[in-house]
């Protein structure tokens, strides 16, 4: 299973390190970003909490290296790293609500992704890096023989184009990832549509790449289910 990219704004405060302590060896969450005042910021996480750390385990190795980043100044950063933003600030209400938001607007606006052949797709295939060039080619191909499909490939991972798969998955009767992996973006892609349509993959490991003939062969199959 996928573990998400979680960050903790707040991280050197008591409900910060208790996040860290809870996040440590998760089954989803893998600790991917620490932030805090502009105290904190730039220093590493050990030195950061000094001898406020008040957990009874030790702070965990592969935390206590990393370097704090500043909650505010460092936001667009922050929100291009993670899935997740656990919150942990001592701040007033309005003062949380108000940062909150501001991740929140991040991840809408900084997301990108690029549509190839969607108008009238039956079949939408996502794909990132050199595999997209491999399916646009297969697409292209596939057309040829009768099948409506097209591509929709995200520019930016995290956060990661939700909203147009959502979308997607309203018209299309299946998606297709083509990834170099065991299949880290068929999570993503089965989270955005929510479940409404089946998610098929088409994948090699190992730094091999599929070839065009091979993308074919899967849009061809899912087109028949």
């Amino acid at each position: 299973m996928k573990k998400y990219k979680a960050g903790i704004v707040g991280a050197t405060g008591m409900v910060g390190q208790r996040f860290i302590t809870l996040l440590e060896n998760h089954p989803w969450f893998d600790i991917a970003v620490l932030a805090a005042s502009e105290r904190s910021a730039g220093k590493s996480y050990r030195e950061a909490v000094g001898e406020k750390w008040m957990m009874a385990s030790p702070i965990p190795a592969d935390v206590a290296e990393m370097t704090v980043l500043d909650a505010e100044a460092d936001a667009e950063k922050i929100a291009a790293q993670v899935d997740f933003v656990f919150c942990a600030v001592n701040m007033k209400k309005d003062e949380i609500k108000a940062l909150e938001e501001r991740y929140a607007k991040l991840e809408k606006e900084e997301c990108r992704w690029e549509e190839y052949m969607m108008d009238d797709a039956e079949i939408c295939v996502v794909s990132v890096g050199i595999t997209s060039r491999v399916s646009k080619n297969a697409i292209v191909e596939a057309r040829k023989r009768g099948i409506k499909v097209g591509m929709i490939r995200p520019i930016t991972l995290f956060p990661f184009p939700k909203a147009p798969l959502l979308k997607a998955a309203e018209k299309v009767k299946a998606f297709l990832t083509v990834e170099l992996n065991m299949g880290q973006m068929n999570e993503d892609v089965k989270l955005a549509v929510e479940c409404k349509k089946p998610v098929a993959m088409c994948n090699r490991v190992g730094g091999m790449i599929p070839s065009t003939d091979e993308v074919v062969a899967a849009i061809e199959r899912e087109s028949k289910k």
